[in-house]
């Protein structure tokens, strides 16, 4: 089922930056978090209550970090809508700026919709 990006928020939206950052984390069986890098090397959490929830869309240590790498340009339009835009080539719209460039940056990688598992 296709979904359409203006319309992905928390967590759902995080799923999407997360492919997109090489991000693969799963819980083994000892209950530490494993995160799986993108040249394939394994690291562990040290203790489960050190591990942290993947949220760019929420986190600016995390999102801040996306918007810099990417060049994404955040503005306020109006009192509560933020437009948030790659080389004026793909353009996103939320509520927070956060969102608005988490949106932006799945736009840019998979179009205006993505393929989702529900809804």
């Amino acid at each position: 089922m296709k979904k359409r990006v203006e319309e992905l928020a928390y967590p759902q939206l995080d799923y999407y930056v997360a492919q997109i950052e090489n991000i693969f984390y799963l819980r083994g069986e000892d209950g530490r978090l494993y995160q799986i890098d993108d040249d394939g090397r394994v690291y562990a959490s040290t203790k489960p209550d050190r591990s942290f929830y993947y949220a760019p869309s929420l986190d600016w240590r995390q999102g801040g970090a996306i918007v810099e790498k990417l060049g994404v340009s955040i503005n306020k339009m109006g009192e509560d809508t933020w437009i948030a835009d790659i080389n004026r080539a793909v353009f996103a719209v939320a509520h927070t700026p956060l969102v608005a460039a988490m949106r932006v940056v799945v736009m840019q990688r998979y179009g205006p919709a993505v393929e989702t598992e529900t809804d």
